[in-house]
């Protein structure tokens, strides 16, 4: 798999996405920095009423915090759920939380050429390439 593999299924979905006369680009980055406003977005997008009340309640229960202590916890019955290897919290599904957290994975030549490979393959409209991250540009998604 791998990050070519990651770039061509993005591709994929963006070519579908440019076909699709409704579409909504959920970006984890978003629902990070603001959770609510984007589950309000998302729940518009599928047509169900949500007061802001219950927008906050539910990022409240599904917190990344709380869904880190349900994993460690066993909470999730499905194998897909469950860390490779309680050991090793590398394994786990809800490990750190972190936007662009792969910096603190890889030496920066390693991410020099993740970079790279980013802006040479991965189609403009996500906000990931250096040019839409230099100038601001948003990810467009329509509803």
């Amino acid at each position: 798999m791998g990050l070519p593999f990651v770039i061509e299924s993005m591709n994929r979905w963006a070519r579908e996405r440019a076909a699709m006369p409704r579409t909504l680009l959920v970006r984890y980055e978003d629902l990070r920095a603001e959770p609510v406003r984007e589950l309000g977005k998302l729940a518009g997008f599928l047509g169900l009423p949500a007061s802001e009340r219950e927008l906050v309640a539910a990022v409240e229960y599904a917190g990344f915090e709380r869904l880190q202590a349900r994993e460690v916890g066993g909470f999730f019955d499905r194998a897909i759920l469950r860390p490779a290897d309680p050991t090793d919290p590398r394994t786990f599904k809800v490990r750190r939380g972190e936007v662009g957290g792969y910096r603190n994975d890889f030496a920066p030549e390693e991410i020099v050429v993740l970079d790279r490979l980013v802006d040479e393959r991965l189609v403009g409209g996500y906000g990931y390439t250096s040019t839409e991250r230099r100038t601001g540009g948003r990810p467009v998604g329509s509803v």
